[in-house]
């Protein structure tokens, strides 16, 4: 099973459905690239195996249900992927073993900042996206 956050025109889904045998759940809240990602899966041998939801991904990842994925794809709003990452930890929908993988992290060359406030309340400093990531226990490696 692979979740994929933001699909855009579906390419990324269809290279990754012809990675084998999988169920992909895709999360996508612009309209038309919906429509358009959908014509291209239809079209398609893999069209049985992907499932299309739609709206802002922080929702999406709220209504799945907890049935963790094999691998997570972020490839959708940079400054949200810490969020998203959150969200994804807390409800367990990554399997102990999964593949998290995150599109764009050095996006246009840049290492985006965030804000970050430690845990005993001291002043938020900024830290690129990777080391947050390595603070969750669950993550083993992040490049």
């Amino acid at each position: 099973r692979i979740l994929e956050i933001g699909m855009f025109t579906g390419y990324s889904t269809l290279c990754l459905a012809e990675g084998g045998a999988c169920h992909i759940v895709s999360c996508e809240k612009d309209h038309r690239a919906i429509n358009l990602a959908k014509s291209f899966i239809e079209k398609s041998s893999f069209k049985d195996a992907i499932e299309v939801l739609e709206g802002p991904a922080a929702d999406t990842i709220e209504k799945l249900p907890e049935e963790p994925f094999d691998m997570i794809f972020l490839d959708c709003d940079k400054k949200k992927y810490m969020v998203y990452l959150d969200q994804i930890i807390r409800r367990n929908l990554l399997k102990i073993d999964g593949t998290l993988i995150t599109d764009n992290v050095l996006f246009k060359g840049l290492v985006p900042k965030f804000d970050y406030t430690e845990e005993n309340g001291d002043e938020s400093s900024e830290e690129d996206e990777n080391k947050l990531a390595r603070r969750h226990l669950r993550i083993a490696k992040a490049l």
